[in-house]
């Protein structure tokens, strides 16, 4: 058995990008949109501005009060999302309420890195080429790292989120699994 060490290897894409943003004019920002409290998203924000901060990459955080209404939620990110320094926006999730779900399809489409907009969803499906999720990149890296092919073999993906399952499931099956 191989084990694929997940820290040397994020070490080694770190300083890929490190390199790349060296030779970059423009920093780049990233925005990062939180709803309401939750403790595992505030986890993950933290881990994500924190690459950030090492990478060189300038984030804006913001936080909404969950207890907002909806449409006054939905106008706040929506103007997030259309601020022209940013150049890429994720939404953190879980969302707290279902009702909130349809300002991911407000994400403007150049800025979606987690391509999670219906729009996007869509163009993707019939796309010749689709683009590729933060997660299915992750797992095709790991794919091509270790030089493992999956055509043919029958994988299991516990769970079908919008977010990893059904993205990983989609490629999978792209890919003859």
């Amino acid at each position: 058995m191989q084990i694929f060490d997940g820290l040397y290897y994020s070490k080694l894409i770190e300083e890929r990008i490190q390199n790349k943003l060296a030779v970059k004019a423009k920093s780049p920002h990233l925005g990062i949109l939180q709803i309401g409290d939750n403790a595992s998203s505030e986890k993950f924000v933290s881990l994500k501005l924190q690459l950030c901060s090492k990478l060189g990459i300038t984030a804006k955080y913001l936080k909404i009060d969950a207890d907002k209404s909806d449409s006054e939620i939905s106008s706040i990110a929506e103007d997030f999302f259309n601020d022209t320094s940013l150049m890429g926006v994720i939404v953190q999730l879980p969302l707290p309420k279902p009702t909130l779900y349809k300002i991911l399809d407000k994400i403007p489409q150049k800025k979606d890195i987690d391509l999670l907009s219906r729009t996007v969803i869509e163009q993707n499906a019939v796309a010749r080429k689709p683009l590729l999720s933060p997660v299915c990149r992750a797992f095709e890296y790991f794919l091509d790292t270790n030089n493992l092919k999956i055509t043919s073999m029958e994988i299991s993906v516990l769970g079908y989120g919008f977010l990893v399952g059904k993205p990983l499931c989609d490629y999978l099956l792209q890919h003859g699994a």
